[in-house]
């Protein structure tokens, strides 16, 4: 599924443990004021409970794109008390600042990736807090990080192989490196997603 923001440029993919049951590894893209709210989430286990706790976190995203991060982290924690925990990234993206916002709790893999001269990727990990949402909740205070035109972020379950971030050819299409790193690190027995996003900078 590729798509185009007017601040980014995203493809993503996910796969479920098993076929034909539905995943409860998903994604978030939303506008969020003047930039974005992206986020990947990975639901405990796999299978249709998994699948309804993601649907839950993605409804509270969908519905409420420019809440605080931290207040989104706390609406889904108390929204999935009842419900599978969930491991899940979130980013705000706003081009006019220049900046990266993100609160990651749980075993998500987050890169930030720039591109130097000759194509080399420079890699940054986006540390992720432990705990799960809906059971043990960290503290949630956003990270930062600087952002600028042509950077690239990459978002992805436990279902992908942490070898992924070695092999990263971010001069390609955002839906064309989700789906080649899909194909060449997915793990087998568990619900996967990965989400690329290539920032489009400040449009003014």
């Amino acid at each position: 599924m590729e798509t185009t923001l007017r601040l980014l440029e995203w493809g993503a993919v996910s796969e479920s443990a098993t076929s034909g049951e539905p995943s409860g590894d998903a994604w978030v893209v939303r506008p969020r004021g003047s930039g974005a709210l992206i986020a990947v989430l990975d639901a405990l286990g796999h299978g249709s409970h998994a699948a309804e706790a993601a649907g839950i976190a993605c409804g509270i995203l969908t519905d409420q794109p420019e809440a605080p991060l931290p207040k989104l982290v706390q609406l889904c924690h108390a929204a999935l008390r009842r419900s599978r925990g969930i491991a899940m990234c979130l980013v705000d993206y706003q081009p006019a600042a220049g900046r990266l916002q993100w609160v990651a709790v749980g075993n998500i893999q987050a890169l930030h990736v720039r591109v130097g001269p000759g194509g080399r990727p420079f890699v940054t990990s986006m540390i992720s807090r432990g705990g799960m949402i809906g059971r043990t909740l960290p503290g949630a205070a956003p990270d930062a990080l600087p952002a600028r035109d042509h950077d690239v972020l990459v978002l992805a379950t436990d279902g992908v192989a942490a070898a992924f971030a070695d092999d990263l050819p971010p001069l390609v299409r955002p839906q064309a490196m989700a789906e080649r790193l899909m194909r060449r690190h997915r793990l087998e027995g568990d619900d996967a997603a990965i989400l690329a996003a290539r920032l489009r900078g400040d449009p003014s």
